[in-house]
Formats: C-alpha cells, structure tokens, sequence
C-alpha cells in the first residue's frame, strides 16, 4: 500500500536527518517529502484506497491514511470521501432492504391471490 510506503520514506528521512544532517534540516525536509509524497497526491491516494480499506475493515491502514493526511492538509477531502462513501453505502443497504421486502410482499399477495384449495366448494 502506498501509505505504509510514504510512511517508511518519512521515517526514513527522519533518521537521515538524526545520522547525517543538521537538526535545523528537519522540519523543512519532512515537509518536503511530505509535500512530494502526499500533498501532490491526494486526491490519487483517497480514489485508489479508500473505499477498499473501508469495505475490507482494514481499521490500521485508515489510522495510518488519517495520520499521514492530517499531515498534509488532507483531511477535508478525506472527510469529503467519507461522506461519499456513507452515502453511497447507505443507499446500497436502502435498495437491498427494500427489495427483500417487495420480494417478501410479492409472495405473501400471491398467497392471498390463490383461493383456498376448498373454496369452489363453498360457493
């Protein structure tokens, strides 16, 4: 996933910059991998990802997806494939429940549409 991927590159980073670098590098280099890895694709990682954690119940991918976008300003258009993804969800179960409940009241009015077995002989 390229989440946990973006992850690994940030930590990565970070003890670059723990081993090797000035600690006055820090903030400005994270930033810019965030800005590389994330920002710039938003949009990508929440229409390629995002409904398939949610339907997979992959509860750590969306921690790490919350984490990582709160980073980078991302977590309107988080919320906005949120909503999507409930509304969309929402009318899936709307469309099952009622379609089980035509289909159930078609057969009990097909019951009732049929006459009795003995009903010819009480005419």
């Amino acid at each position: 996933m390229y989440l946990r991927h973006v992850h690994t590159r940030l930590t990565e980073e970070l003890q670059r910059v723990e081993n090797y670098l000035c600690q006055s590098t820090k903030k400005e280099l994270i930033a810019l991998v965030e800005a590389q890895l994330l920002a710039d694709h938003l949009q990508t990682i929440l229409e390629k990802g995002f409904d398939t954690i949610m339907d997979e119940n992959r509860a750590e991918d969306l921690s790490l997806m919350y984490k990582l976008l709160s980073r980078v300003n991302g977590l309107q258009l988080l919320k906005q494939f949120w909503n999507q993804y409930l509304k969309v969800r929402t009318c899936r179960i709307v469309v099952i429940v009622f379609a089980s409940l035509f289909s159930r009241s078609l057969t009990l009015h097909g019951r009732r549409r049929h006459p009795h077995p003995r009903h010819h002989l009480l005419v």
